[in-house]
């Protein structure tokens, strides 16, 4: 079990999992709100511009075809137009403001990898160490406040 979730916690850095999500998420949030370059412009249709006879509930989402293999699932066009159709999506709440996407994004995946990460000993010596510095801490701030 990896104890190193608090430490990501207190110096509010992402691991670099939850680092390559996050940029990825970010490539997509700009090409959602038109801060890339020209040639991205038609690289991830939506479904509306695929599928124009009938106007559906999902037709601003982006078109993502199915596939037959795992391996091509992992595939970056694939791949990226998934993980903002889960997430960023709905992370954003239809604002995309930069100012708000980019910190609040920050702070789902810090969240999401800290309760992922959570320890279920019961009698674990690395988290009665986390506990006792945190109680330390707070005494330290009461007694100097």
């Amino acid at each position: 079990m990896e104890h190193t979730s608090q430490i990501f916690k207190e110096y509010d850095i992402l691991p670099y999992s939850k680092l390559i999500e996050f940029n990825i998420l970010k490539f997509m949030w700009q090409l959602n709100t038109n801060r890339l370059p020209v040639t991205f412009d038609s690289e991830w249709p939506q479904n509306f511009e695929v599928q124009q006879f009938y106007d559906l509930r999902n037709s601003n989402f982006i078109n993502i075809p199915r596939t037959r293999t795992a391996t091509c699932d992992r595939l970056s066009y694939f791949f990226y137009a998934r993980i903002w159709e889960d997430k960023g999506r709905f992370l954003t709440g239809g604002n995309l403001d930069k100012k708000i996407f980019l910190p609040a994004l920050k702070a789902d995946l810090l969240y999401e990898y800290i309760s992922e990460k959570k320890c279920i000993k019961e009698d674990c010596y690395s988290c009665k160490l986390t506990k006792e510095k945190q109680q330390n801490r707070i005494q330290s701030y009461v007694s100097n406040g």
